[in-house]
């Protein structure tokens, strides 16, 4: 029987895990695991009992809330509920953790605390393994009180948007009868949980690459080069024309994903850097957009116009400063602030440090 549940059970898992990451493979990531975030997850799964508990195999809803310490490692807790039955009812007597005769319907109520390790918090998929503890209430009960159970699973994340993103967890859940008839663990049953539910994240700050800080004051740092004009790990660079020209580099503004729309942050950050230069008549602002290296050359040409456009745009609609004071320009993929090892993962730390527009100002 046991190894007829098993072979069972493996069939099972291995479908729910291939039609949840069918679902996840053709959708974008815009998101990944941030440092001092919330996340809720809702989710529905099924609970594959032991059969040594004699309860039917049945569906399960639940929740949790995590909290993320870091990138890589969080806390959770989590409550679950189902509705089941006794399988066998020809089964009398009694036995630590076992539902028998004249038991029917059993009410299942699991809550455990669980550490969480993200192993790859970076990448489109957010692949984690967790462990923890807790315990389950069963109604009508066979125990004195509730049994402790003890957890270990593996997981993946998958973003939707920046705060919304699908979970898979199996897990392993160890029902203990802690002191049956005196004996300390005399019975155990594993019973294999799998879940699929959503993710709602909120607070925490997402990683930011800044490749350099704001100078306070425009004070121009020369270099004349004989050549064009060309931007490089934001140094001073000076156009080939007469009369000289220098350009200083403030900070950057960032943008997300495949995005040209500015965020509440990359509007504070323009804001800071245009009031230091907007007393200065004799600064001329040049807008300069970026892309990180996934998506065709012209698309991302296209791409960092409008992000440059977008800035100039706002620049303009605030008053800060004249529109013949601005120029845009758009350098694609073709400059970037760091090298991207894997262009496919959209939110890598190179990625973000690529995917900006740099206020370059030129002063004559």
């Amino acid at each position: 029987m046991r190894q007829l549940f098993s072979a069972v059970l493996e069939v099972k898992i291995r479908r729910m895990m291939g039609f949840a990451f069918f679902l996840f493979l053709p959708l974008a990531a815009h998101a990944a695991v941030n440092e001092g975030s919330v996340e809720i997850s809702p989710f529905i799964g099924y609970n594959f009992f032991d059969p040594g508990q004699n309860l039917n195999n049945n569906l399960l809803y639940g929740g949790r809330i995590s909290y993320n310490f870091s990138k890589v490692f969080g806390l959770e807790g989590t409550l679950q509920f189902d509705n089941t039955s006794v399988h066998d009812n020809t089964i009398t007597g009694s036995q630590g953790g076992q539902f028998r005769a004249p038991i029917n319907n059993v009410n299942t109520f699991f809550y455990n605390i669980d550490a969480v390790f993200n192993l790859m918090p970076d990448d489109d998929f957010t692949f984690f393994i967790l462990g923890g503890f807790g315990a389950v209430n069963y109604s009508p009960s066979i125990e004195s009180s509730d049994m402790a159970t003890f957890d270990i699973g593996v997981g993946a994340k998958y973003w939707l948007t920046d705060h919304f993103g699908l979970r898979l967890d199996v897990k392993d859940a160890m029902v203990t009868d802690f002191l049956y008839q005196n004996s300390l663990f005399k019975e155990d049953y594993q019973n294999i949980q799998t879940t699929l539910g959503v993710i709602i994240a909120f607070g925490g700050e997402p990683e930011k690459k800044t490749v350099a800080e704001a100078t306070p004051e425009p004070t121009p740092v020369v270099i004349f080069v004989a050549e064009e004009p060309k931007v490089e790990d934001k140094v001073a660079v000076v156009a080939a024309q007469a009369p000289p020209v220098v350009v200083l580099a403030f900070e950057d503004v960032h943008f997300y994903y495949d995005k040209s729309v500015l965020s509440d942050n990359a509007k504070a950050a323009i804001k800071t850097t245009i009031l230091k230069l907007k007393a200065n008549p004799n600064t001329h602002i040049r807008i300069a957009g970026y892309t990180s290296d996934a998506g065709t050359d012209a698309y991302n040409q296209a791409l960092s116009v409008r992000r440059a456009k977008a800035v100039e745009n706002y620049v303009i609609s605030e008053g800060l400063v004249n529109k013949d004071r601005l120029t845009t320009i758009g350098y694609g993929d073709s400059q970037p602030a760091e090298h991207e090892v894997s262009p496919s993962h959209h939110y890598s730390t190179a990625a973000k440090a690529n995917m900006r527009v740099l206020f370059e100002v030129v002063v004559q």
